[in-house]
Formats: structure tokens, C-alpha cells, sequence
């Protein structure tokens, strides 16, 4: 389960910071609702506009949709990284250093069980 919740808010993220360059880019363009929509659903949604639309605008609009792609997936890898970092420092933290006595076997049960695997020779 700790792992769905991880890759949703990853994804939020991503998407969070691929929209929010998206309206930083194209916020002054007059796009239709659809349009808008479109483009900022997904990367490849983004990229499938651009090569319908070609020349310049499109070359336009590809390069702004990968680079806001890539800076949501920044933010995603960099907040797992430091969920993760921050999960092995309370790894290192929590779990006890050497091995408690009590699980050590005792020279008693180590003897019984040499003797249980190699029996006395008869006679």
C-alpha cells in the first residue's frame, strides 16, 4: 500500500509542476477550453497537438511540454529520493546494532545438536 501512495503523490506532483509550466508558458496565449485541456493533460496529448499543428508553434509547444515535463519529474524524484533517504536514516536509527544475547544459542543446545547429528559409535 505504501507504495501506491508513494507513485500517486509522486504523480500529483509531477503533474502539479507539469501544469503550473504549462500556464507559466502558455498563459498569455488565447487557447480554447478543449485546447487548454488537451495540452495540459499529458506530455503526450502536448506533444500529439504539437505535431498537428507544425512549424514554428508546434516546435514551440513540443519544447515547452517536455521541459515542463521534466521539471515535474524533478520535483517527483527529488521528494522520493528524500522520502527514501529519510526512511533509511530511521532504519539506521531504530534497528538495533548487534544482535541481542538472547538469540545467541547457548553451548548446551550446541552440543545437543552435534550430538542429535553425529550419534555416539556403537560398541
Amino acid at each position: 500500500m505504501g507504495g501506491a501512495i508513494g507513485v500517486a503523490v509522486i504523480g500529483s506532483l509531477m503533474s502539479t509542476r507539469y501544469r503550473s509550466q504549462m500556464t507559466l508558458v502558455l498563459g498569455h496565449h488565447l487557447l480554447t477550453a478543449t485546447l487548454r485541456h488537451t495540452i495540459f493533460g499529458s506530455l503526450g496529448e502536448a506533444l500529439a497537438t504539437a505535431s498537428r499543428l507544425g512549424g514554428a508553434l508546434g516546435e514551440f509547444l513540443a519544447r515547452a511540454a517536455r521541459t515542463a515535463f521534466l521539471n515535474g519529474a524533478d520535483l517527483g524524484l527529488v521528494v522520493g529520493s528524500a522520502v527514501a533517504m529519510a526512511g533509511c536514516v530511521l532504519v539506521l536509527l531504530a534497528l538495533p546494532a548487534h544482535v541481542a544475547d538472547d538469540t545467541v544459542p547457548s553451548a548446551d543446545v550446541d552440543t545437543a545438536q552435534r550430538r542429535a547429528l553425529n550419534p555416539p559409535a556403537a560398541g
